[in-house]
């Protein structure tokens, strides 16, 4: 018995073991992950930041857009709709039974007695046999001892002595066996009492026909039926959220167009877009109905300050936004912020001495170094404003806006729930009374609303103190970790080169609230924010950022540098190539040919490499009729390559290079190093053309131009334009020499001489030594192609030899004029008249009179013509007449 007890509790104590360690097992998992003491970690990147002047073409592409955009009309608002859906059935059931029977209660009771008697009578005998197999056990151990004394026993008395105990023990034990024997046949005899035990069942179950069918049972159904079938419809907000939806969205549009119309919103100051990468890192089981916050705050910002060397100027030029000068590289404007480090604004002529090191670096340029502007200085505040304790806080930095400024969707929120619960309690006593309890309850509601609900909000506009709250998306309640990218429009004075930022990530339970500002979250003896035993809220520590602003301060220069280019001349109408060398091409470099953009090609020599955009299309239409056609792509931020062919043109084109902030017309530029010539510009007297060929420089001697005008009647005046022009030289007109020269210049005659009116044109002739210079023949303005045989030298050269009738209809008279001196400077006395050749007109007179005196004056002589004009037709000749 002993042994087996011993077995038991030895089993009890392995399976608690195993038990223990199966518990430890599991409690070892988490204990790594309680070693992670933030639920949350918020970490800040460094952020970026373009200029204005960098975004301007996406914002103003995206500027015209936004004006076609409107908000939604509103229709009649009514604060009585009914704006959601909620449906709740409850049933319940209580129901109790009770029975009660005397005779199954006296059975019950007679055998529970004999069960009770044979039940105590079992234990005393088995008791009883367990004491008497001991002792017969024992008598067996002693005769055995008795049986090993007789062996060893040496005298026949000592022998007698032990066989008389031997009987005696024997005796003794078949006693106790007969007892054990008689015990087992009582043992045997005590069978438990027959019959069970008669519980008494009481009455009463769940009939769900115990229901009474009310009176608005059908009716209910009815409606809850027709509103199912409208449910995903039926939810709307209500009036005041909708108006107010309304009115934010019209101020978000107009506060957005004006962001992207601000230019300047200030004298001295620019616009700037600041891009904020944040990292948060939440906990799988921790960071449950918590937010996260992060905190921004602009410290101050740092300006270029101009040591004057001995080589400076005593006044220091600033660079014109469309200079050629050469950009300041990143690192040289840290290492000027960070390290005090200056550097030096250089002419070509500076850089190159130092590159062949003919003069060191600190002997020559302007030297500019760094200056930080903390914002939190408050040292020069007005003497009222201190004696009051106002603390004004410095913005001559802020943000003006913030993206996103809230983030937020319409949840359509159904809930269906469905609740039962059965309470059951039955009692049965030996007594004969039974008891029973049946509660059933059943509920069901079902509810539909539309509603709101942020994910990410704002906050600090207008201030240099800004940040983002970020929330669990709506139906979560734990923040997904992931990288969360917002942006800031900040305001920073025009001589800004750089903005120093500071900036701290926090967490805390939805049911707390934020820190009051960046000072509480920072600070290193706040227990509240800062203590490492408080594992439900903590603030990150802080970090700074130093962010160079492109093109910033007056003395700015990172914006581009064109230090040279290359081609190799091509034929009229053929394409060319051309390579721009420089510094610091943006991605949204443009370049325009004779005024006309060439198109940015996605792989110039890729030709796999298809850009198949409906944008494309567009400007392919818009640009197809123009003269310039071509390609452009940008190599890396040190070269632009373009091809293009220019229709019917000659020489150099006008190439310019446009980039935010910056335009250059390479023709202007007289420091470029082309095709290996340094100190070259676009010169088409002195560079290489790109299109044709240069023809030979011309004669010295030579006729460019003749002009020939009128005088007088019967007198023309003719002026010869060349070069090398000397009295020694002959002039002959239409091969006559006895007219009047006047030399102006040597690049310009006067000459007068009469009118030849029987010569179509003038020839301009110029006897040199052995050799002649002709001019191109220009038109004789007193030539007449009918002269009447009166007509001489002296004659006006201004006259009307014959008239004839054309037309006579609708009371309009048409009629042909012929004579000479005909130009453009004649006015006719009635009519319109209209001027074909210094021969021919033609007037029209509306509702003339039967007969009229035309006169023709020319404007620049004074000299006139008259004649008379009638509206009949002329007689018919006879034949015409006999038809």
């Amino acid at each position: 018995m002993k042994i087996k007890n011993l077995q038991v509790l030895t089993g009890k104590f392995l399976v608690l073991a195993l038990f223990i360690n199966s518990c430890l097992g599991f409690i070892a998992a988490p204990l790594n992950v309680a070693a992670q003491t933030k639920p949350i970690i918020i970490t800040a990147d460094q952020p970026n930041l373009w200029t204005l002047e960098q975004a301007h073409y996406l914002l103003a592409q995206m500027h015209r857009r936004n004006l076609d955009l409107k908000a939604k009309g509103l229709s009649a608002l009514d604060p009585n709709d009914i704006n959601g859906v909620r449906f709740d059935v409850l049933k319940q059931l209580f129901e109790i039974g009770a029975t009660f029977d005397q005779a199954a209660g006296f059975n019950n009771n007679l055998l529970a007695k004999d069960k009770t008697f044979n039940s105590e009578r079992r234990r005393e005998l088995v008791s009883r046999r367990d004491a008497l197999q001991e002792q017969s056990l024992d008598l067996s151990k002693e005769i055995a001892r008795l049986n090993r004394a007789l062996a060893n026993a040496g005298s026949e008395p000592e022998k007698t002595g032990i066989n008389a105990e031997i009987t005696e023990r024997t005796a003794v034990q078949a006693a106790v066996d007969k007892q054990i024997k008689l015990t087992d046949e009582e043992l045997k005899t005590l069978n438990s009492a027959s019959g069970d035990f008669k519980s008494v069942q009481p009455g009463g179950s769940f009939d769900a026909t115990k229901f009474q069918n009310g009176m608005l049972d059908g009716a209910f159904k009815k409606a809850t039926d027709d509103a199912l079938k409208e449910f995903s419809s039926s939810p709307q907000l209500n009036a005041q959220i909708r108006l107010e939806n309304y009115l934010q969205m019209q101020y978000e549009i107009i506060s957005k167009q004006l962001t992207l119309l601000r230019d300047e919103v200030g004298p001295g100051e620019r616009l700037v877009f600041l891009e904020l990468p944040q990292s948060i890192s939440a906990s799988f089981d921790k960071a449950d109905q918590k937010w996260a916050q992060s905190w921004w705050r602009i410290a101050g910002y740092t300006k270029n300050v101009i040591t004057k060397t001995s080589a400076t100027p005593a006044v220091t030029p600033t660079p014109k936004p469309d200079s050629n000068q050469r950009p300041i590289t990143t690192s040289e404007s840290l290492d000027a912020i960070l390290k005090n480090k200056p550097y030096y604004l250089k002419t070509d002529e500076e850089w190159e001495e130092e590159k062949t090191n003919q003069v060191s670096a600190a002997e020559e340029g302007i030297q500019v170094t760094a200056d930080f502007v903390d914002l939190d200085d408050n040292s020069n505040m007005l003497p009222k404003l201190k004696a009051k304790n106002i603390k004004i806080d410095d913005r001559r930095v802020r943000t003006v806006e913030l993206i996103p400024r809230q983030s937020s969707i319409n949840v359509n929120d159904i809930k269906l729930r469905n609740k039962a619960g059965v309470l059951n309690v039955v009692a049965s006593f030996l007594f004969g009374f039974g008891a029973k309890l049946n509660l059933q309850r059943q509920r069901e509601q079902f509810s539909q609303f539309v509603q709101q609900e942020l994910y990410s909000s704002a906050f600090g506009k207008g201030s240099r103190e800004f940040g983002w709250t970020f929330t669990p998306m709506p139906g979560t309640n734990r923040l997904m970790s992931g990288v969360r990218t917002t942006y800031a429009v900040v305001v920073v004075p025009r001589e800004a080169t750089a903005i120093v930022l500071e900036t701290t990530g926090c967490y805390f339970p939805r049911s707390a609230h934020q820190p009051s500002d960046f000072n509480e979250a920072i600070d290193t003896k706040t227990n509240r924010w800062q203590n490492s035993d408080i594992q439900s809220r903590r603030c990150n520590a802080q970090k700074g950022f130093v962010v160079p602003i492109p093109g910033g301060g007056e003395q700015g220069s990172n914006d581009f540098y064109v230090s040279g280019l290359t081609y190799k001349p091509v034929k009229k109408n053929e394409q060319i190539v051309v390579s721009i060398y420089g510094n610091n091409f943006s991605a949204q470099t443009g370049i325009l040919i004779n005024g006309v953009p060439l198109k940015p090609a996605l792989g110039l020599a890729q030709p796999f490499i298809v850009d198949d955009s409906l944008t494309r299309n567009d400007v392919d239409e818009e640009l197809a009729s123009e003269t310039v056609q071509g390609r452009y792509e940008r190599v890396d931020a040190n070269q632009l390559i373009a091809t293009f062919r220019i229709k019917d043109f000659e020489k150099i084109p006008v190439i310019t290079i446009i980039a935010p902030g910056k335009a250059i017309d390479l023709n202007r530029l007289n420091n470029l190093r082309i095709n290996q010539n340094r100190s070259a510009s676009l010169d088409p007297a002195v560079i290489e053309w790109m299109f044709g060929e240069r023809p030979p420089p011309p004669p010295a001697i030579r006729i460019e131009g003749v002009a020939v005008f009128r005088r007088n009647a019967g007198t023309l005046i003719a002026l010869v334009s060349g070069a090398g022009f000397a009295r020694t030289q002959s002039i002959l007109i239409n091969g006559d020499d006895t007219f009047s020269v006047n030399q102006q210049t040597p690049s310009l005659w006067r000459v007068e001489f009469p009118a030849p009116l029987h010569d179509k044109t003038i020839e301009v002739s110029l006897v040199v030594g052995d050799r002649t210079i002709k001019a191109e023949p220009v038109p004789n303005p007193a030539y007449v192609s009918r002269v009447d045989s009166r007509l001489t030298s002296n004659t006006p050269y201004l006259g009307i030899t014959e008239v004839k009738f054309v037309s006579y209809e609708d009371d309009v008279l048409v009629v042909e004029i012929t004579g000479y001196g005909f130009n453009k400077e004649l006015v006719s006395s009635m009519g319109e008249l209209a001027v074909t050749s210094p021969t021919k007109a033609f007037l029209k007179i509306v509702d003339p009179e039967p007969a009229v005196t035309l006169r023709l004056t020319d404007e620049k002589t004074k000299s006139f013509t008259e004649t008379v004009i009638t509206r009949a037709p002329p007689p018919a000749p006879a034949s015409e007449k006999d038809n």
